[in-house]
């Protein structure tokens, strides 16, 4: 059986009803549509975009509420607090064309009551909620049922997963299970021992529910004596679009992130490249430097063995040595053959921090830039 419309989806059967003028009712007004085709009160088409029609059904509810705008529901008899839902008023059958979701839960019906009745609604709740999320541009997919139910041992059954509501980056998983009430440790036996037995014993209520879990919490619908599962639907489908709103916000904030990371690889990559620019040609100055200081001293040696007197046999080896500082003079007199472009740096920069750090950085920013690590070196020495 279906509740009678909230005084929010009323004012929006009757927005619809009247062609959609503008302003919208609510800015979640489409929830309220899903609410309002459980109820058979409009119909929802995708093809050629989102598209509300009022069903006949719809337009002589709108017919009686414009007649009787105060009219309100006769009161339903109350029931006792863990009653069992009674009959429906009229038979509810499921539809031939069942929704895959559906259909396979009725195939495998491991989950529900052994009540006929209940296994009839919950099957025709699931079939409702994937055809509404469908409506509703969100993608479903439906699960198998197991060919038992998956138990944890001294829990309460938790019921199986149905199926998985997604929307954009956002999902929720549907399960559907009877509910259950905790049942008294067995009594003792003649000997005044008990028997070998769970600490607790579970068994099932005849109540079924939806249990929708949105990332780490779990959210549980039963169905009352007045409040069937199709009555939780839009709730359901509200969850989903938070589910892809919270997703949306978490994409956004992870390519900030992602950005501030490559921001700060390439700030790293531009100063490891300005040093390596400079080390190219520092490299080759400083061994020209060190071949005219290595010409000097032999210079300086030269003619102290000279003014010390040497041996005529050893006045061969004078000149020898003299050719040797003369053209290590001349290889350090020659300009340094360098590679690469103009060092960025400044001499200034480069005596602040002269070694090459590895790049160890710019590695574990995500591999933006591929470049092997470099040695620590110090080209002053």
């Amino acid at each position: 059986m279906h509740t009678e419309p909230n005084e929010l989806q009323r004012k929006v059967l009757l927005w619809l009803a009247d062609g959609s003028p503008d302003p919208e009712p609510t800015p979640g007004w489409k929830i309220s549509v899903s609410a309002l085709q459980v109820r058979g009160l409009v119909s929802v088409s995708k093809a050629g975009g989102y598209q509300v029609t009022v069903t006949p059904a719809g337009r002589r509810y709108v017919k009686e509420l414009r007649a009787t705008p105060h009219k309100r529901r006769a009161k339903q008899p109350r029931h006792k607090a863990g009653a069992q839902p009674g009959p429906e008023p009229e038979p509810v059958v499921a539809p031939e064309d069942l929704h895959e979701a559906a259909r396979l839960l009725q195939l495998n019906p491991v989950c529900l009551p052994d009540d006929d009745a209940a296994r009839t609604r919950a099957i025709l709740a699931v079939h409702k909620l994937a055809v509404s999320a469908e409506a509703n541009g969100m993608t479903v997919k439906p699960w198998p049922q197991p060919e038992q139910r998956t138990i944890v041992g001294g829990q309460a059954y938790a019921g199986e997963l149905v199926m998985v509501l997604e929307l954009g980056q956002g999902s929720v998983s549907v399960r559907l299970g009877a509910m259950q009430k905790r049942m008294k440790a067995p009594p003792p036996d003649e000997r005044g021992i008990f028997r070998p037995a769970p600490d607790t014993v579970w068994q099932d209520n005849g109540i079924v529910a939806f249990r929708v879990r949105d990332g780490g919490r779990t959210q549980i619908f039963q169905e009352r004596p007045r409040t069937p599962l199709e009555h939780y639907i839009p709730q359901v489908l509200r969850l989903v679009e938070e589910a892809a709103q919270r997703a949306e916000q978490a994409t956004g904030a992870e390519r900030e992130r992602i950005d501030d990371n490559k921001a700060a690889t390439d700030r790293i990559w531009e100063n490891v490249t300005a040093k390596l620019d400079y080390a190219l040609w520092q490299q080759p100055l400083a061994a020209h430097a060190r071949k005219w200081a290595e010409a000097r001293d032999l210079d300086a040696y030269l003619d102290a063995l000279v003014a010390h007197g040497v041996q005529e046999a050893s006045s061969q080896f004078v000149l020898w040595a003299r050719g040797q500082a003369a053209a290590l003079r001349a290889a350090s007199l020659k300009v340094p053959r360098v590679v690469g472009p103009v060092p960025r740096l400044s001499h200034e920069e480069w005596q602040e921090d002269p070694y090459v750090e590895p790049l160890a950085a710019a590695s574990r920013a995500m591999h933006w830039h591929a470049v092997a690590p470099v040695p620590r070196v110090d080209f002053r020495s």
